[in-house]
């Protein structure tokens, strides 16, 4: 349920810095949409997060560690206005990252529906499981070295201290979390749709 929260937070992170630019506005209502979702809907004892937990889950642990990632960011920025110093930035995923995660993610739901049986790498043999994640977690990783550091942390941490539900059962479930493939899916979408005004921007200016 933590890791949910902490995912949450990055959201609400993500918009506030987007609706404000005063920084004390910005973590008020960050404050007020925490607050907000813990309060308990249609008379019920059941928040917003409660359901969404419900539902989905918590995020798996390469998520977390990329939300948190995210957020170090946005307080390294803050922190940077506040105190005026020349603070190092946290380095960020790049956007082809997102991108094969999204290829990544939509060709394991198309496989678990059967509409391509034989991408349904769950009834695979662990071995080839295996294989085929460090596969694709590889080119992730010679393309950018940061989602290597994330999964090789997701993967330390919890060889030390075992978690509890999907995140010990195999490799995919250490990898692939639905949270972050939405995610990359809505990025990926929202870069090839800007990219025709980015391309004519970038060439007004030469």
């Amino acid at each position: 349920m933590l890791g949910l929260w902490i995912l949450y937070l990055t959201i609400v992170l993500w918009i506030a810095t987007r609706i404000t630019g005063r920084i004390l506005s910005k973590y008020i209502l960050c404050i007020v949409c925490m607050l907000i979702a813990n309060v308990p809907l249609f008379f019920s004892h059941y928040s917003a997060m409660d359901l969404v937990y419900a539902f989905f889950d918590t995020p798996n642990l390469l998520c977390v560690l990329i939300a948190i990632s995210s957020i170090g960011r946005v307080l390294v920025v803050d922190s940077r206005s506040v105190f005026s110093k020349a603070i190092p930035l946290p380095p960020t995923l790049k956007p082809i990252t997102f991108l094969l995660y999204a290829i990544f993610g939509t060709a394991l739901l198309l496989g678990t529906l059967n509409i391509l049986p034989w991408l349904d790498l769950y009834h695979f043999e662990p071995l080839y499981q295996n294989l085929i994640v460090l596969g694709i977690m590889g080119a992730m990783i010679i393309l950018d070295s940061m989602i290597g550091i994330f999964f090789a942390l997701s993967c330390v941490i919890l060889l030390i201290i075992p978690l509890g539900g999907g995140d010990g059962r195999n490799i995919i479930e250490v990898v692939f979390c639905p949270y972050l493939w939405i995610y990359s899916v809505g990025y990926t979408l929202f870069m090839i749709f800007t990219l025709p005004k980015r391309y004519y921007e970038k060439r007004a200016l030469v």
